[in-house]
């Protein structure tokens, strides 16, 4: 049995090589952007500047194998996770922190986050990305690399609670009365922690006009590092859902509280639709959609993709 096990190892690891692609290790699951904040205006900032619970790492500098930064962990941040997020890279990557390896990222091309509490410690530490010379998924790219030094793109410290929100989901479906629209919110929370920790969740959705939705809070008891979802259920006005001729969006504002004190507050900006195939048509909101393309540089500006929506295109 034992050899059969090794032998099935062996094979399973050659297919994987052969097809040159390893599967990234010692990353966090993927997440939608979250921003994490002391307070609620500076979570509700849209610039995303930096504050006391995210610092943005500014410069690289060259290093053998790739380039590196400082950057530095407050007092403030002792009981709390330290998350390092590095937006995209020309090629796939390893992350080394105060000279440990503490994760892989297969592909350079989407945002990765490194829980990287382990590894750093009160006041500087440095981070550095070593860069693969022949990355893995060179043969599919479709464009060329240009002759620009490479880096990595927008790179982030984030500091969240023991017991933080790992990400937010929705879903959106015409209500039985088949007027309006019943939308699905779901904060998934993890805990870090090694014994069972409590904490309570606040929420409050509003709608595009800026009326309350729903609001609440739940009480929530995870034991060690497991995860779990806290959800809650809204009314939708028909005329409020996010379509292309009204990109409108809800905003969900969240706030996490542990034994009487904030311990963060974050915001959402959510495009709550209901999307669906029928028949080989595309339906957003009920409503049938043509998709009309458009063929844009993977570097395209904001306002040259506004310019493309602007001459009737939908879809790039």
């Amino acid at each position: 049995m034992r050899s059969l096990l090794a032998i099935t190892l062996f094979f399973g690891l050659g297919a994987g090589v052969a097809f040159g692609q390893l599967p990234s290790l010692g990353t966090e699951p993927p997440r939608g952007p979250l921003y994490p904040a002391p307070t609620a205006p500076l979570a509700a900032d849209s610039m995303r500047g930096d504050n006391a619970y995210m610092r943005r790492i500014a410069e690289w500098t060259p290093c053998d194998g790739g380039v590196s930064a400082p950057f530095t962990v407050p007092f403030a941040w002792a009981n709390r996770q330290v998350l390092l997020r590095i937006c995209s890279a020309p090629s796939d990557y390893d992350v080394r922190v105060n000279g440990r390896t503490v994760a892989y990222v297969a592909d350079g091309s989407v945002p990765a986050e490194v829980n990287v509490t382990r590894a750093v410690q009160e006041g500087r530490n440095e981070v550095e990305i070593l860069l693969r010379q022949t990355p893995a998924l060179a043969q599919i790219e479709s464009w060329e690399s240009g002759s620009e030094p490479r880096q990595p793109g927008a790179a982030w410290v984030l500091s969240q609670p023991t017991l933080r929100v790992r990400d937010v989901v929705a879903r959106t479906w015409r209500a039985a009365d088949e007027s309006d629209y019943t939308a699905e919110v779901a904060m998934v929370v993890k805990s870090e922690a090694l014994n069972p920790r409590t904490s309570r969740l606040w929420y409050e959705l509003l709608s595009p006009a800026g009326t309350v939705a729903a609001s609440g809070h739940r009480d929530i008891t995870l034991d060690m590092r497991r995860e779990d979802t806290v959800r809650f259920l809204a009314h939708l006005p028909a005329d409020s859902l996010w379509s292309a001729e009204r990109p409108q969006r809800y905003t969900l504002r969240l706030k996490t509280q542990h034994e009487g004190r904030y311990d963060e507050y974050t915001e959402f900006r959510l495009g709550l639709r209901s999307a669906e195939l029928r028949d080989g048509q595309l339906l957003v909101n009920g409503s049938s959609v043509t998709l009309r393309t458009a063929s844009v540089s993977p570097g395209a500006t904001a306002a040259e993709l506004a310019n493309v929506r602007r001459s009737g295109r939908n879809a790039v």
